[in-house]
C-alpha cells in the first residue's frame, strides 16, 4: 500500500487490504464457529487470502507502474548516510511516539486497577474511530510533500497542510458527533451496560485530543519529509515525559 501511494493511488489498496479482509474474516470466524471447520482449515484459509492479497496488490502496483527489482548500488553508496540517518531518526520515532501514546495503559493498571485499564482502552477504541482518516490522507499526502520539499515549493506545503487541516477537522468533528449519537445506546446493549458508567466524560476526554491532532493536519510528514525531521524525537521526549507527568497526577487524585 505505501508504494501505491506514492502515485497517490490508495483507494483499491484501503480495499483489497483492509476491506476485504476485514469482510473475509468475520466470515471466518462464523463458519468456525457454526460451521465446525477444523483448526488447520481456519489457519489455511487466512494464510491463502493473505497470499491472494498480497498477489493483488502486486498485479495492482505493477499496473500503476512496473517494479524494478534492482538496486541502485552506487545511489545507495552515495546517500548512505543519509538514509541510515533518516531510518534510525525516524525508526526511534515511531518507537518513541508508540511508547508516548500507550503510557497510559502501563500506568492505569499500576495506579488503579487492571479492571479499570480494560474500562479505558474500551474508550480509547472507540474515540479511535474519530481519527481513521488521518492515515489515509496522510499516505496521499506524503509523497507530495516529499517532492515540495525537494523543490522547495513552499506554496504547496502551505496550501497542503491548510487543506489537510479543514477536511481533517470537519471529518472529524463529524465522526465525533455520529459516535456521540450513538454511544449511550451502544452502552445499553452491551452485556454489562453498568460497567461503561462514566464513558461519556472519558470518551469527551478523549475525542478532544484526538480532534486537536486533526486540527493540526500533516504536520508531522512535512517535518518528518522536512530538514528538521530530527527534531521529532525531541518533541516525542517531550510528549512522553508530559504523559507522564500528566498521567501520574491526575490518576492519582482521581
Amino acid at each position: 500500500t505505501t508504494y501505491c501511494s506514492n502515485f497517490g493511488r490508495i483507494v483499491v489498496p484501503e480495499i483489497v487490504g483492509k476491506f476485504l479482509f476485514k469482510l473475509f474474516l468475520p466470515l471466518l470466524v462464523l463458519s468456525f464457529v457454526y460451521l465446525n471447520i477444523s483448526d488447520i482449515f481456519f489457519v489455511n484459509a487466512v494464510v491463502i487470502f493473505l497470499a491472494f492479497i498480497t498477489l493483488l496488490m502486486f498485479v495492482y502496483a505493477q499496473f500503476i507502474q512496473k517494479i524494478i527489482f534492482r538496486l541502485n548500488v552506487k545511489k545507495i553508496k552515495k546517500y548512505k548516510w543519509e538514509m541510515f540517518s533518516f531510518m534510525s531518526f525516524n525508526s526511534f520515532q515511531y518507537l518513541g511516539s508508540s511508547l508516548a501514546f500507550r503510557i497510559d495503559a502501563v500506568m492505569i493498571p499500576l495506579l488503579i486497577s487492571m479492571t479499570a485499564n480494560g474500562f479505558y482502552t474500551k474508550m480509547l477504541f472507540i474515540a479511535s474511530i474519530i481519527d481513521l482518516p488521518i492515515a489515509s490522507i496522510e499516505k496521499v499526502a506524503a509523497p507530495i510533500i516529499s517532492k515540495s520539499w525537494k523543490e522547495n515549493n513552499q506554496k504547496e506545503l502551505n496550501f497542503i497542510y491548510k487543506k489537510s487541516a479543514i477536511n481533517l477537522v470537519v471529518v472529524g468533528v463529524f465522526m465525533f458527533l455520529v459516535v456521540s449519537l450513538v454511544l449511550n445506546d451502544l452502552f445499553q446493549i452491551s452485556v454489562n451496560s453498568e460497567s461503561f458508567k462514566g464513558g461519556l466524560l472519558i470518551f469527551l476526554i478523549l475525542s478532544i485530543g484526538k480532534i486537536f491532532n486533526m486540527i493540526t493536519g500533516v504536520n508531522n510528514s512535512i517535518i518528518t519529509y522536512s530538514k528538521y525531521f530530527k527534531y521529532n524525537i525531541l518533541f516525542v521526549i517531550i510528549l512522553a515525559l508530559a504523559n507522564t507527568i500528566g498521567n501520574y497526577f491526575f490518576i492519582q487524585s482521581h
